[in-house]
C-alpha cells in the first residue's frame, strides 16, 4: 500500500487506526486510494520515476490548502482517462511568493469510461441551478452534458457560461475522483438531438425505465430532458416519428436539473449493476 507522513495524505486519522487495520488488505488499499487527493494536470507526465513541477493553483490547494507534503502520495488525472499515483518529493516558494512542488511519478494508469456512456441534453435551468446541475451531473458519472433548444427553451447560455460550466465540471471532477471530466457540448435542437445515439426523450407518458434490449451492448445512450413547460404535443409526435422511445424515471414531477440527474443516475446504477 502506498504511504505518506500521516493523517495529510488521506489515510485515516489514528482515532481509526484499529478498525482501519481490521479491514482486509484490499479494502485497505481501496480507502487510502480513493481518498488521496486529486489533482488535474492538463500535460501528462513521462514514465514511473520521472519527477517533474507543478505550480500555480492545483500547487497552492495542495500544500496550503490541503496541508500536503513531503512524501505524501497524490494523484494526478488529465480528464481523459490518464490517472497517475505520486509522491511529493519537493516544496518551495517560486518566483513572486508562489508555491511549487516537484511530484515522483510511482504508476500512471489509463482508465477507461464507464459503459455504457451517458449524455444528457437537456434545457438549462436558470440562475445557479445549472451550475449545480453540472456537478450533480459529475458526481454520478454522465459523459456529457449539452443546452437543447426546443419550444418552451426559456435560458439559453452564452458562451461566457459555458467556459464557467468547463471550470466547474473540472472542479467536481477533482472532487469526486472521476478521470474523466464531463464534457460541455455545443447547444443542439431537438430534431438533431433525436438522431444521437442511443436517443432515449424523458416523459412521464413512457414506460418506466428499465434498460432497453437494444442498449444492453450499447456504448452510448442519449438522455433528452425538457424544458419546464414541459415538452409539446408536436415535440412528443417528432420523437414517435423518429422512432425514439420515452422513458419516465420518476412517480413525481421534476425540476430540469432534477430529471437530469436521477435519469443519469438511475442509468449508470442499473448499468454498473448488470
Amino acid at each position: 500500500m502506498y504511504g505518506g507522513r500521516g493523517t495529510s495524505s488521506g489515510c485515516p486519522v489514528p482515532a481509526y487506526s484499529a478498525c482501519f487495520d481490521a479491514l482486509p488488505c484490499l479494502e485497505r488499499r481501496i480507502i487510502c486510494f480513493v481518498s488521496m487527493h486529486l489533482m488535474h494536470l492538463p500535460e501528462w507526465p513521462d514514465s514511473p520515476g520521472s519527477i517533474f513541477s507543478i505550480d500555480g493553483e492545483e500547487a497552492h490547494h495542495a500544500l496550503r490548502v490541503r496541508r500536503l507534503g513531503v512524501g505524501d502520495i497524490v494523484r494526478a488525472c488529465d480528464g481523459n482517462g490518464h490517472l497517475m499515483i505520486g509522491e511529493i518529493a519537493a516544496t518551495r516558494r517560486g518566483r513572486g511568493g508562489s508555491w511549487e512542488l516537484d511530484l515522483r511519478v510511482l504508476e500512471t494508469r489509463v482508465i477507461p469510461r464507464p459503459n455504457p456512456a451517458v449524455h444528457i441534453v437537456s434545457a438549462a435551468p436558470k440562475g445557479d441551478r445549472l451550475g449545480e446541475m453540472i456537478e450533480g451531473l459529475s458526481q454520478v458519472g454522465a459523459a456529457s452534458w449539452r443546452p437543447l433548444f426546443s419550444e418552451r427553451t426559456v435560458v439559453e447560455p452564452s458562451d461566457t457560461k459555458l467556459e464557467r460550466l468547463q471550470r466547474i465540471a473540472l472542479e467536481s471532477m477533482k472532487q469526486c475522483g472521476r478521470t474523466h471530466r464531463l464534457d460541455i457540448l455545443p447547444p443542439v435542437g431537438l430534431s438533431e438531438a433525436l438522431m444521437l445515439p442511443g436517443a432515449i426523450i424523458a416523459d412521464s407518458s413512457g414506460e418506466t425505465w428499465g434498460r432497453l434490449p437494444a442498449q444492453d451492448n450499447g456504448q452510448t445512450l442519449t438522455i433528452l430532458v425538457g424544458p419546464e413547460g414541459g415538452w409539446t404535443d408536436a415535440e412528443l409526435a417528432e420523437a414517435l416519428s423518429s422512432s425514439v422511445p420515452a422513458a419516465c424515471f420518476g412517480i413525481h414531477t421534476m425540476r430540469i436539473e432534477t430529471a437530469a440527474v436521477v435519469a443519469a443516475g438511475i442509468v449508470m446504477h442499473l448499468s454498473a449493476r448488470s
